[in-house]
């Protein structure tokens, strides 16, 4: 039989077990009150089979597995990081010359002369 509070196992001696019984006598009731006495709670057995114990040296094997595998991914993380930062660096120094978009056209129409840039400078100016 089971304990009808909690469901422990109990012999044939009562409906509840000694620590339910314990903590109902701590709060007694008047004689002649109505209570509800609980269904009886199942028995929860897992039907999943028990795992085989694994040895030290096992244990030692797969924590090591899983010390490569997370070193692993670091590696991973922290080329990730210097590509990014490597793309970064790129952006910022080296295309800091380049002309920005839409600069290489102008859109206004010039009214003055138009400067010749295929002649060199000592020349300009002079017949």
């Amino acid at each position: 039989m089971h304990c009808m509070k909690c469901g422990r196992p109990i012999g044939e001696q009562g409906a509840f077990c000694k620590d339910c019984l314990a903590v109902m006598e701590r709060y007694p009731i008047k004689s002649g009150t109505k209570v509800m006495i609980p269904t009886p709670r199942p028995v929860r057995r897992s039907n999943r089979p028990q795992r085989k114990q694994r040895t030290p040296d096992e244990i030692i094997s797969a924590q090591r597995r899983q010390i490569r595998r997370l070193g692993r991914m670091v590696a991973a993380l922290l080329l990730l990081l210097a590509a990014s930062v490597g793309v970064i660096f790129w952006r910022l120094y080296w295309e800091r010359d380049m002309a920005p978009l839409g600069s290489n056209y102008s859109t206004a129409e010039s009214t003055g002369p138009t400067v010749q840039t295929d002649v060199p400078r000592e020349t300009m100016g002079q017949p």
